[in-house]
């Protein structure tokens, strides 16, 4: 299938699969139905991108429930690509710009999505305190700490916020490398080219037993870890 056609696929399917998210969060929001629907989704797209998954140190992942995962992000082709690895009733901090497109929007907004203003701090730290109280409900948070895609795969500073939120509530903290999106979708061009991405999970930060003296300290931690993972 060309690139562009493949691009098509995963554009109509995303704006067929809102339809039913928005249906059945209006009486599961956040449930497993709708977590279902979520992880579907990202089978679907992965599919019609033609892209493998291959993931490394799956055993890493701690037991299922309230947990921060930071990833690194440098493609669209992220985050259906992390929903292969995390619980599918992990929610993620997004952008404000994708709670703008018609359906898909709405769509994310009642799945429990969180949205995130980067160009607003008192939104952001908002945000922050909807995924906390997600969390305080053993729900998994994921969040892109470099608070936008790097467009050449080179590691962005981190933002603090989830460093924070993980330093506050003690929540064990996993840090992610998901590389090779920007080669199967690179920002440039309007395709999708078949190809390989690798989820490299690292070592469970725990502030609840580990000594993280502040929230920089923890952040330093992880962004030592995901250093580790991307070299």
């Amino acid at each position: 299938m060309p690139g562009l056609h493949r691009l098509a696929a995963m554009t109509i399917t995303t704006f067929a699969m809102a339809v039913p998210a928005i249906a059945v969060s209006a009486f599961d929001r956040g449930g497993p139905k709708s977590s279902a629907i979520v992880a579907s989704w990202a089978r679907a797209i992965i599919r019609l991108a033609g892209v493998r998954i291959v993931v490394e140190g799956r055993e890493l992942l701690p037991p299922e429930g309230a947990t921060l995962f930071v990833s690194t992000h440098s493609s669209m082709l992220d985050v259906p690509a992390l929903f292969t690895l995390v619980p599918a009733r992990t929610r993620f901090v997004a952008k404000r710009e994708l709670f703008l497109i018609p359906l898909f929007g709405q769509a994310i907004r009642m799945l429990g999505f969180v949205e995130i203003d980067r160009a607003d701090k008192r939104a952001a730290k908002t945000a922050i305190g909807r995924a906390a109280d997600l969390a305080r409900g053993d729900r998994p948070i994921l969040v892109f700490p470099e608070g936008t895609r790097s467009r050449d795969g080179s590691l962005l500073p981190f933002k603090k916020g989830a460093f924070a939120l993980a330093h506050e509530l003690r929540l064990p903290l996993v840090p992610i490398a998901c590389l090779g999106g920007s080669a199967c979708m690179p920002s440039q061009k309007m395709a999708v080219i078949p190809g390989v991405m690798t989820l490299k999970v690292g070592r469970t930060l725990r502030p609840e037993t580990d000594d993280y003296s502040s929230r920089a300290a923890l952040m330093e931690a992880a962004r030592r870890e995901i250093d580790l993972l991307v070299s």
